[in-house]
């Protein structure tokens, strides 16, 4: 049995601005609220040219495999993958201004950058709070499971 991947992070380099680093800090540890959310997402259009940005719809197979003890990670998973990919948008339409040197002051994307670090940061924190539920009920399986054979060694 292979052992899940693992990343780490070797080196660090530079520093954010106190501010940001403080913000992002507290959002990263802080469950987004779901109307704001809402009302970033609504800020941000996808662009026309780039249909793999849209989250694929699951087949009801496939929902049921991702359902743990009955509940259904298919639709946080989803979730989260349409925040990455709003998320992702107003900085490819920054490198793609970049790369057309269309000579916008940087002033224009502050608005747009901001939306998608609060989506990038809302998804970080979804899937953190989903892997701890996984995890938890992973573990409640494991443990009952235990239980069951041991209570079958026992002949009850």
């Amino acid at each position: 049995m292979t052992s899940p991947t693992t990343f780490t992070v070797k080196k660090k380099t530079g520093t954010l601005s106190a501010r940001l680093a403080a913000s992002l800090n507290v959002s990263l540890r802080r469950q987004p609220t779901s109307e704001g959310i809402r009302n970033t997402c609504s800020k941000i259009k996808l662009p026309s040219n780039v249909p793999n940005l849209m989250v694929p719809v699951t087949s009801s197979a496939f929902s049921k495999a991702l359902s743990v003890g009955g509940k259904l990670i298919d639709a946080r998973l989803s979730h989260t993958n349409s925040l990455l990919s709003n998320g992702m948008v107003p900085v490819a339409v920054c490198i793609s201004d970049i790369g057309e040197k269309r000579g916008k002051p940087v002033s224009s994307y502050q608005d747009r950058l901001n939306n998608s670090l609060r989506l990038l940061t809302s998804a970080v924190n979804y899937l953190n709070h989903l892997r701890k539920e996984v995890a938890h009920i992973h573990v409640g399986n494991c443990a009952s499971r235990a239980v069951e054979v041991g209570l079958r060694g026992w002949g009850i």
